[in-house]
């Protein structure tokens, strides 16, 4: 399923990125497709930014999910080690700039007339279920929930996500290996 969502903010974005950044983000700099993202998504940028301060360094690389486009994946980097290796943790993901529109993530559910309450649900709680989306999808994330175990009176919405931890080998801010955690939580509640 594809969602479009539109982020309105009040606060503006400094003028310039954070320095430095690295990473792969061929064939435009990294800061200026940090410029570019952060035009889109204020908010969750300068939540990725501010969680990489002090000495570690912000690193951007692009990839293109088949059938759901190009995406920006955000890093923090540890500073570099006497071998010049780094340690860093994934931050999250957003789309390329131009690619909104194909930037989300899914539904699964188990039970019974699962994809009907899907439905009531997107249809009931416009809003509230693309907030959802839109957050879970930053963390590659899918939406669940369990018909059975829910109540008839309320859905309980997990986002479930990989966290990753990082390494690059030669310091040039490109993912060499990850080790990923299964993490799940409840994003949202939604009352029938």
């Amino acid at each position: 399923m594809v969602a479009t969502f539109g982020c309105n903010s009040t606060s503006q974005p400094p003028t310039q990125p954070p320095m430095p950044i690295i990473g792969d983000c061929t064939p435009q700099p990294c800061e200026e497709l940090f410029t570019q993202v952060r035009s889109g998504f204020p908010d969750t940028v300068s939540k990725y930014a501010a969680d990489c301060q002090g000495k570690q360094i912000l690193g951007l690389s692009v990839f293109d999910r088949p059938g759901e486009g190009k995406r920006v994946n955000f890093a923090c980097w540890s500073a570099s080690g006497t071998d010049g290796s780094k340690t860093g943790q994934w931050l999250g993901v957003l789309p390329f700039p131009g690619e909104e529109a194909r930037f989300s993530t899914s539904w699964n559910c188990s039970g019974s007339n699962c994809e009907n309450i899907i439905i009531k649900l997107r249809q009931k709680y416009l809003h509230k279920s693309q907030k959802a989306e839109f957050e879970c999808a930053t963390k590659s994330g899918n939406l669940y929930f369990d018909v059975a175990n829910s109540g008839v009176d309320k859905i309980e919405v997990e986002c479930q996500f990989f966290v990753y931890e990082l390494w690059d080998e030669n310091g040039d801010g490109v993912t060499d290996g990850d080790n990923g955690t299964s993490v799940s939580y409840t994003i949202a509640t939604f009352e029938f």
